[in-house]
């Protein structure tokens, strides 16, 4: 089966040709080449000047990167390359004498060398914006190189500046080369140059982008807890945190896992630094700096800063600390004194006073200080010796405006050397990180005020490691992590990608615009934009003009066509409209019958597994792939697998949603029709290679039947024969398996463990629905394809001793309630998640609910009991979110119209129409607990061990031959209201009360009757009168009113209020009391 054709022409021109075939330019064997030779522009290898006294010198520069000859790439949408270097020179040595510091003295300083040196790359061969760059798998900065989109007209200066001093008078331009220039790149201590790659994107823009990726952090004191978190550092591969609320600094990894307590008992402590063995803390509540071993805890030495003051926090950088006294904020400096030749100590050198206002944190980039003035709001940059040389921020709410600035952080060594600064805003308005190059200029922001993710409550410290910010969020608690990239690159569409293929003049085939069906080139990419199958595509060696056609159409299962003159870009799809309708008067025919002759692809064209292997631009654009299994053929059949291309994908969704489509068209197994149609008697119109047509013949058995066009020929006679393939619009509808670009792994096989049942109920059925004591089991089976059913098991004890019950392959209907409310006009209602994908319907009205027995009955386990329930009126608010209205409550005890009762979100939800398990209790089960598991079973029918199953637990009390309790109570004929309590005047009370037949007959209802016939085994009502805790009168009557007389009252010599219990009792059983009611006489 081929994944998209190019063609539609079996012989002659007339109606339709292969591409290649016909077309002018490109009918050679190879057709046109995409792509040219790169590599003769490279420069040799350079070795460095020399230096005087060099201790250390390299042979020689190695470059890895250069490949002659090399193919230059052809990018659409967006692909990561590998730049071939096209230029090298400026190659510098720089001798370095080594600092020792710290407390040791005595010994030489030695020498080191770095290296810098030019570089010029070679990227595309078509116009592209660049993204983002790495050497080796270190991201690089881009805005430190120059680079170039293909369009320029003039060399680029620096080379042409280094060129120029040897005496070179031509320079290269490189037009119609997307190519990148690196002007004196720090190579550090190693001379060689290490591989550069690319992401470059048509079509698409740069930009800086802050996302969040986890966080981690509970309030509290224990080890890896957090109270109030400030400051925040990196060392290695290890964070540390300013704990605060607790007075410590905590040790985490680079994840989040807690390592250790690094020091504790810390008074108010503020910022502080670590570098490789110590740590440096401004302990803010007693006006001193500790030196402190990050392996011990133990403190070096400590400075205690003098004379009023408050001391905020303190950089590695010659150890410079900020403190606030008198007003004024200060800063301190702090060195290394020498004492003798064994030892230096760490002194206080200078002090500068740097202006009224509170500076709350400071931060050093190798160059310059930078202080966060938080009383106005302005990060100012400093020298080392305290000489303010600008300032940005300002107040205000805007990008690049603080509302409370707090911390600071100067990136050191990250990609962008950016400034990282945090709005530590005390009321709900900005709470937000944001980011700044070093000239103050605002590049992006994140976060807003709040407890969920890429939410802030107070963020105060800042930290920025191999690309990823650490954010102190205090007031919360935690710490979250962001990482700081670079997007921007866009997706091509199929079409589009051909029409350049087809029109560019340079690296493609040149063919004149005209010469293109432009609607069907744009029909596809309507089509493809709404499915979203783009493509980002890469070809980075030479391959003929139709090689890349095909490989396009192949990732869409598109079709290319040739046809009277014009070249036909088509898309089918689930919404391919058909061209024309014919019937049997519009075939040829053939011994007086339609000629049309089916078969089908046949077996040999048939897999069960679909392999894509595509690009995944998430992992750095590595290979991956993804699948599409018919799982039932794999376990009946065995596997036949097959692997497709599809490395223009750079996304799981769109190549797992393109294999499944081609699994689907395998599954079909699609019918091939051939048939011919007279030119000279039918309208041809729209027939065309690719087209869709509608075939209705009797004969065949076809009708409405969907086909689309492969190829046309012409015979003798004007006899247009056409070959088609079945068209099914269900083949397109997929849903995908996986999400973004994650990997999905293999597909579960039938004969995996099943899992566990979802959300199981077993309950008693209540004597409204039954003429027998039983019970129900119910559950939601698991969304997976080796779950074939469930066997149910009892026990008398929970751990042990459990028996076979029956198995079942019904699944039922569960879910949990999510919340529960009144809308417009007092309409109470439940809203329920299901756990499966179920359809409620409602009822017509609310007659039909109450007449129609069972209808949208529901069961509901409450903290109080398991309530019975009915509705009238679904509605689907979410995904498998119905919110159920019109209500019928508690149909058991005490039905209510438009009432949810004591039912709160979390409680389980069965909806009764489709229940697993109904069994009859046996007069052994009745009057005891009960123990049951269900345990799962695959479709080879290995079920769970019961080991591994929850036990449910039913106390079996006989509902069936349980009478129900009496309702409807009134008090001289008055009902009684909420509070079960009413006022009568003094005198005879009479008390009247409604019997509820357990045999479905008066209980179903809503409203109340009295002449609901008794139950078959009816003996009494049994009616109590109490004062207070004080039994007055008990009275024994079939009747469904009773008149407790001023005499009665009397002769009982208890005063009101009294307290009313009625009961029913059968010949065996005795319901519960109805709810009591308090009658007071005035």
């Amino acid at each position: 089966m081929s994944l998209g054709q190019i063609g539609g022409g079996i012989g002659g021109a007339a109606a339709g040709a292969m591409i290649g075939s016909i077309i002018p330019g490109i009918g050679t064997a190879m057709g046109a080449l995409i792509g040219f030779s790169l590599g003769s522009m490279v420069g040799g290898i350079i070795d460095p000047p020399s230096v005087k006294t060099q201790k250390v010198r390299p042979a020689g520069i190695d470059l890895q990167t250069s490949e002659y000859g090399r193919a230059i790439p052809y990018i659409t949408g967006t692909r990561k390359v590998a730049g071939n270097c096209l230029w090298i020179g400026n190659f510098q040595s720089h001798k370095h004498k080594r600092d020792t510091g710290g407390k040791g003295g005595g010994g030489g300083d030695p020498v080191y060398y770095t290296y810098t040196v030019s570089v010029a790359f070679g990227l595309c061969i078509n116009q592209c914006a660049l993204i983002r760059a790495w050497a080796g798998k270190k991201e690089i900065n881009i805005n430190s190189m120059t680079f170039y989109d293909s369009t320029q007209t003039a060399p680029n200066a620096h080379i042409q500046s280094i060129l120029s001093a040897s005496g070179k008078t031509r320079f290269p331009v490189w037009k119609k080369l997307c190519y990148v220039v690196l002007q004196d790149y720090d190579l550090g201590e190693n001379n060689i140059i290490p591989n550069f790659t690319f992401e470059i994107s048509r079509g698409g823009v740069s930009y800086r982008s802050l996302e969040y990726t986890s966080k981690w952090g509970t309030a509290g004191s224990g080890n890896g807890q957090l109270d109030t978190p400030t400051f925040i550092r990196e060392n290695g591969d290890n964070l540390y945190v300013c704990d605060s609320g607790n007075g410590r600094i905590q040790k985490f990894s680079m994840s989040g896992t807690f390592q250790k307590v690094i020091i504790g008992g810390l008074n108010s402590p503020g910022g502080f630094e670590a570098e490789q063995h110590y740590i440096y803390i401004a302990e803010t509540g007693a006006d001193r700096v500790l030196w402190c071993a990050i392996a011990n805890g133990n403190i070096n030495q400590e400075v205690t800063i003098t004379s009023p003051r408050d001391i905020t926090s303190v950089t590695l950088y010659k150890k410079f600390v900020i403190g606030y006294s008198g007003g004024q904020t200060k800063l301190y400096k702090l060195e290394y004194v020498y004492q003798n030749e064994h030892s230096y100590l760490w002194e206080i050198t200078s002090t500068t006073s740097l202006g009224a206002w509170v500076g709350t944190s400071i931060t050093w980039d190798g160059t310059y200080l930078y202080i966060a003035d938080s009383t106005n709001n302005l990060v100012k940059k400093y020298t080392q010796n305290g000489v303010l040389i600008s300032s940005f921020g300002g107040s205000g709410e805007g990008d690049g405006q603080f509302d409370k600035l707090f911390g600071v952080y100067a990136s050191r060594g990250n990609i962008y050397n950016y400034i990282y600064c945090v709005d530590h805003k005390t009321t709900t308005s900005k709470n937000r990180l944001q980011v700044f190059t070093p000239a103050g200029a605002f590049a992006v922001g994140a976060g807003s005020f709040g407890t969920g993710n890429e939410q802030f409550d107070d963020p105060s410290g800042v930290v920025v490691k191999d690309g990823y910010i650490y954010v102190c969020d205090t007031n919360n608690n935690r710490v979250q992590k962001f990482i700081d990239t670079r997007k921007g690159g866009v997706s091509s569409y199929p079409s589009d990608v051909s029409q350049d293929i087809l029109t560019n003049d340079f690296y493609g085939a040149g063919l004149p615009a005209g010469d293109l069906n432009l609607d069907t080139f744009t029909e596809t990419t309507n089509a493809c934009t709404a499915d979203d199958m783009a493509l980002d595509v890469l070809y980075d060696r030479q391959q003929s003009v139709l090689d890349v056609l095909q490989n396009i159409i192949a990732h869409h299962d598109g079709i290319i066509t040739y046809y009277d003159g014009k070249i036909n870009h088509i898309q089918p799809n689930e919404n391919s409209a058909s061209v024309a309708t014919l019937n049997e008067a519009d075939f040829v025919k053939q011994n007086g019958s339609p000629y049309i002759s089916i078969s089908n692809e046949g077996v040999n064209s048939t897999f069960n597994r679909v392999v894509a292997e595509y690009i995944n631009e998430e992992k750095e654009y590595t290979p991956a792939t993804t699948y599409a299994d018919d799982m039932p053929d794999i376990d009946r059949n065995g596997l036949n697998e097959i692997t497709i291309n599809l490395t223009a994908f750079n996304t799981h969704a769109r190549a797992n949603k393109m294999a499944q489509r081609i699994l689907n068209k395998f599954r079909s197994n699609l019918k091939i029709y051939q048939f011919k149609l007279g030119i000279k008697t039918f309208d041809t119109t729209g027939i065309i290679p690719g087209a869709v047509v509608t075939i209705n013949d009797a004969l065949t058995e076809n009708s409405s039947r969907k086909v689309r066009i492969l190829s046309m020929t012409i015979e003798q006679g004007y006899i247009l024969v056409i070959e088609a393939k079945e068209e099914i619009p269900q083949n397109y509808q997929v849903v995908v398996i996986g999400s973004g670009n994650k990997e999905r792994t293999d597909l579960p096989q039938l004969t995996d463990p099943a899992s566990s049942v979802l959300a199981p109920m077993v309950f008693e059925i209540p004597a409204l629905w039954t003429n027998a004591n039983a019970y129900l089991v119910t559950y939601t089976a698991p969304d997976e394809v080796q779950w074939a059913g469930a066997s149910l098991y009892r026990s008398y004890l929970q751990t042990s001793g459990y028996q076979g019950l029956g198995i079942s392959r019904k699944d039922g209907v569960t879910g949990i309630v999510v919340g529960v409310g009144e809308a417009s006009g007092g309409i109470k209602y439940i809203d329920v998640a299901l756990h499966s994908d179920e359809t409620l319907e409602s009822a017509t009205d609310f007659d039909e609910l109450i007449s129609t027995p069972g209808l949208n009955l529901a069961v509901v386990s409450t903290s109080v009991k398991n309530t019975y329930l009915r509705f009238a009126t679904v509605e689907l608010i979410d995904t498998n979110v119905w919110r159920l209205s019109e209500l019928i409550y508690d149909l058991v005890d005490f039905p209510a119209k438009n009432s949810y009762g004591n039912i709160v979100a979390g409680n389980i939800f069965a909806y009764l129409e489709d229940r697993p398990f109904r069994k009859r209790l046996q007069e052994t089960e009745l009057d005891r607990k009960l123990y049951f598991k269900i345990s799962s079973f695959n479709t080879k029918g290995v079920g769970q061990d019961l080991s591994e199953v929850d036990s449910l637990t039913l106390e079996a009390t006989a509902l069936a031959s349980k009478p129900l309790s009496p309702g409807n109570i009134k008090i001289n004929g008055l009902g009684i209201d909420a509070s079960n309590a009413v006022s009568v005047a003094s005198g005879d009370i009479t008390i009247g009360f409604s019997s509820r037949n357990r045999r479905n007959r008066g209980g179903t209802n809503y409203q109340w009757a009295y002449a609901i016939k008794e139950d078959l085994d009816f003996d009494s009502f049994i009616l109590e009168i109490y004062n207070g805790a004080t039994l007055l009168r008990t009275v024994e009557q079939t009747g469904k009113t009773f008149t407790y007389t001023a005499a009665m009252q009397l002769a009982d010599g208890g005063a009101s209020p009294y307290t009313i219990k009625i009961k029913q009792q059968s010949t065996s059983r005795v319901s519960a009391y109805s709810d009591a009611v308090t009658i007071t006489t005035v």
